[in-house]
């Protein structure tokens, strides 16, 4: 009887740690920092400066400064919708991704934010709505933040 609450702890304790490190691991977007420019879409205004904005992205959640400063809005889960990889003509990996994440707020807000990543870059599209109707519409594009020790060219 020990030897099978033995075997039963292992096995647990394993399963744990391959959820743990392994299939975290499978997340392309795990610990990805991007630096973008936040527009405030506004109709009939034209001439309205971008705000600076960082998109880090970690384990399966992502996180907006100016989201958080100007809603609230903490850490949110995200999917991804597209994952390609592809060899370029010049023998280069690239890597395209589609994600998007919906979240309601306590106000009973809907905030969908679409991005579109193709290796460093990203662009997207923030739309916060209640009751199907639309209250603001935000547009952002950016890079990925180099990581410290990394050149541009690795």
């Amino acid at each position: 009887m020990k030897n099978i609450y033995s075997l039963l702890f292992i096995g647990v304790v394993l399963f744990l740690f391959i959820n743990a490190v392994i299939i975290k691991e499978k997340d392309p977007l795990n610990k990805r920092i991007f630096e973008t420019k936040l527009l405030e879409i506004k109709e009939g205004q034209t001439n309205i400066k971008p705000k600076a904005d960082e998109l880090e992205f970690k384990d399966g959640k992502v996180f907006s400064n100016v989201l958080n400063e100007k809603l609230s809005y903490k850490w949110m889960k995200y999917t991804i919708n597209k994952d390609s990889t592809f060899i370029d003509s010049k023998e280069k990996e690239n890597q395209y991704f589609e994600v998007q994440v919906d979240y309601v707020d306590e106000n009973d807000q809907t905030m969908v934010m679409i991005c579109k990543i193709d290796n460093e870059t990203i662009t997207g599209e923030i739309k916060i709505s209640k009751k199907e109707k639309l209250k603001k519409k935000f547009t952002f594009n950016g890079t990925e933040k180099l990581k410290k020790g990394k050149s541009s060219s690795e």
